[in-house]
């Protein structure tokens, strides 16, 4: 958590927002869903319909952050100047192969494996959706890296999840503070809920972060082969 009751409020509260906006993302993409029909065309209309939904809403995101960003160091009596830094705007190539890959890819694999048409598109409607979301959030979670980067009282930034993530989410929190200026980017995958906090001297990990730094270790998944694959499973049977 961070180093007073208040900023880790601020935390959960800033995440739990980022969380609407992903809501309201998910709304205006599954109205424009309908444009693709299942034909190239039409799938070429869904993603120039997407790239603008995805930016006005990755613009929200990104502003919410940053004035998380400021609010929190406020709160935690950090002092010095705010730098807070905006994540730009989505890739559109990066957008449009997200698509292209949740979605006409895997749902053309799908139909020449045998699945229905119907099947197929509504299993590419949750795909694309994470990866809509995901570009979405990355605003926010961006600017908070971005941000951290600049401020020279910040030890970087630590991961906060979901009070059940899974297990990649949860490995990236149990590294605590270690994403700094060398890190430029907040790895997430589509789905993906997590947000970024600022780290201070004094603060803490947030949320289940130092359990799951612990139950690493205990795994031995760093002397694993497939050290995720170990931890997935310790996370498991911790859950259990």
């Amino acid at each position: 958590m961070a180093r007073t009751a208040e900023g880790a409020a601020l935390s959960v509260q800033h995440r739990n927002a980022q969380l609407r906006i992903r809501a309201q993302a998910l709304q205006g993409y599954q109205r424009i869903w309908p444009l693709w029909r299942g034909d190239e065309a039409s799938f070429t209309q869904l993603i120039q319909a997407s790239v603008p939904l995805v930016n006005g809403f990755r613009q929200m995101s990104s502003a919410l952050a940053s004035g998380y960003y400021e609010a929190f160091r406020r709160i935690e009596g950090v002092g010095g100047s705010p730098t807070p830094r905006v994540a730009p705007p989505a890739d559109t190539a990066a957008v449009a192969s997200s698509l292209y890959i949740t979605g006409r890819n895997m749902t053309n694999a799908a139909i020449a494996a045998g699945q229905s048409p119907q099947a197929a598109m509504q299993t590419a409607f949750v795909r694309t959706s994470g990866a809509v979301t995901r570009h979405v959030l990355d605003g926010g979670r961006h600017t908070i890296v971005l941000s951290t980067a600049k401020d020279s009282e910040a030890r970087g930034f630590t991961r906060v999840t979901s009070g059940n993530p899974c297990a990649f989410c949860a490995m990236l929190s149990g590294r605590g503070a270690v994403y700094g200026e060398e890190t430029s980017e907040f790895q997430a995958h589509d789905h993906c809920s997590c947000a970024g906090e600022p780290s201070y001297d004094g603060s803490e990990w947030p949320g289940r972060a130092d359990e799951f730094a612990r139950l690493w270790d205990t795994s031995g998944a760093s002397m694993s082969d497939t050290p995720l694959n170990t931890f997935r499973r310790a996370l498991e049977g911790s859950a259990e």
